[in-house]
């Protein structure tokens, strides 16, 4: 048998598998399962957009390769209706490309700005595939601690500078954060940026939950700035605020001459983005998605309020704020490991939550609870059982 090489066999897989497994082992012995922990909404696409594809199913477009950055009406409507919110200016033929997922956009970004064993910066806890792509590709990781507060996590921006002037090809924010939840002030996303900027290292930012944001307010973006423009590379996503999780598509912003590099990588890794579903996003795009999301949003915002009611008042989980994304990033009393809790969370409870170990380090003590994956009468059901479990 030929061996894995030793680059990957040497690159762990997330304990989240252990409770995947606990949890459909109980399914099949015909208990129930109540699955807070993959950040997937509870919607799919608008169906207004779905009923336009259904007619243009035998359209010979959709069955072909796009050019590689994908269909160029679709990127017009991306930059100038997808941004409209926030005063970015993006050139739709050199400055952006649609991605199968943000996945693979972070994976195109990392790799032009970062040559093997350079150092990449990781907030920390972090998004595990992020960490996986940075072990891929032969970089070195290096962690930053979130400072955990009452009022939730924020960055250590003095921690991150030191990095950066220590010498790293990139750093990595993802913003609102996956797990935490937490959104980067104004001040400590210039600080960090301008940091980079005079460094001339790398920015990345991972805004796959950009639009669920709770309390939007018009903020600040590197992107504003044209020496931090110079270093930012924007990864995102449409698969949460758009429910296209399925349709994997994202895209990859960035500087004219980086975003001709990454262009090779794209073609690379996969050509270009399903075709048919940049043709859902162009119908979303000239439909009223505005309102659609913003019902969406209101939605969450009530589903993040129950669980912060539910859960401050509970004997063994303590609420944490969360400013966006659809998650809670839950301590827990005790010195039991996430794994374990989690563990005994699904046995005596049947609801499934992710180890907050996943994410690094400084996950550990804390459990991630997706609010918005469910029906209200699930999400219901789960915490009844959350806000009484007090095991000894």
């Amino acid at each position: 048998m030929i061996p894995a090489s030793r680059r990957v066999a040497s690159i762990a897989s997330p304990p989240i598998g252990r409770i995947a497994a606990l949890a459909a082992a109980r399914e099949r012995d015909g208990q129930r399962v109540i699955r807070l922990g993959q950040a997937v909404p509870w919607y799919g696409p608008p169906s207004w957009a779905l009923d336009a594809m259904a007619s243009s199913l035998h359209d010979p477009v959709l069955h072909r390769y796009s050019v590689d950055p994908g269909l160029a009406d679709v990127r017009k409507l991306v930059c100038a209706r997808w941004f409209s919110d926030r005063g970015f200016r993006i050139d739709h033929e050199s400055q952006i490309h649609l991605t199968c997922g943000a996945s693979q956009a972070f994976f195109s970004a990392l790799t032009v700005v970062a040559d093997p064993s350079q150092r990449v910066v990781l907030t920390n806890p972090y998004y595990f595939d992020h960490l996986f792509a940075v072990q891929f590709l032969g970089l070195e990781p290096r962690l930053v601690a979130m400072r955990e507060e009452t009022e939730g996590f924020r960055l250590d921006v003095e921690a991150l500078i030191r990095e950066i002037r220590a010498g790293c090809a990139a750093v990595v924010l993802v913003n609102p954060s996956n797990p935490t939840g937490s959104v980067a002030s104004d001040d400590d996303l210039r600080r960090v940026a301008g940091e980079c900027a005079a460094s001339n290292t790398a920015c990345i930012i991972d805004e796959t939950y950009e639009k669920l944001t709770f309390d939007r307010r018009a903020r600040w973006h590197p992107w504003h700035d044209p020496k931090t423009r110079a270093v930012t590379l924007v990864v995102g996503s449409f698969s949460k605020s758009l429910g296209m999780a399925g349709w994997r598509l994202g895209y990859l912003l960035g500087q004219e001459l980086l975003m001709a590099e990454a262009l090779k990588v794209h073609d690379s890794v996969a050509i270009c983005a399903p075709v048919i579903a940049q043709r859902l996003l162009g119908a979303i795009l000239r439909g009223p998605y505005v309102e659609w999301t913003k019902d969406k949003l209101r939605d969450l915002e009530e589903r993040r309020q129950i669980v912060r009611s539910a859960l401050q008042a509970a004997p063994f989980f303590h609420w944490r704020p969360t400013a966006g994304g659809i998650f809670s990033f839950l301590p827990y009393r005790g010195a039991s490991t996430s794994v374990d809790v989690a563990a005994k969370v699904l046995g005596e409870t049947g609801v499934s939550l992710v180890p907050g170990s996943a994410f690094g380090p400084a996950g550990e003590g804390h459990l991630r609870l997706s609010f918005g994956s469910s029906s209200r009468e699930d999400l219901q059901e789960a915490l009844e059982v959350l806000t009484a479990y007090d095991p000894p």
